[in-house]
């Protein structure tokens, strides 16, 4: 499951980096002073978003593999 989740994960982030700069390019083209857009903000929003997500993955991972499925099947 991890290596699924994560190939899906650097698959989605190779096609939304050179769409989102191509956005953000022509939407700051009319401007007169423009934020440069480096890797430097791809490569952190990249980071905190692996992060939070395989923070996630990991804490439901985690909680399904403790549960007691006597338990569970005993409440039904």
């Amino acid at each position: 499951m991890g290596r699924k989740y994560i190939a899906t994960f650097l698959l989605a982030f190779i096609i939304a980096t050179p769409v989102s700069w191509y956005i953000i390019s022509v939407y700051s083209a009319n401007f007169v002073v423009k934020a440069p857009v480096g890797i430097s903000v791809f490569l952190f929003s990249f980071l905190l978003v692996a992060f939070v997500s395989l923070a996630t993955i990991m804490f439901q991972l985690n909680k399904a593999a403790r549960i007691n499925l006597s338990d569970v099947m005993k409440s039904e």
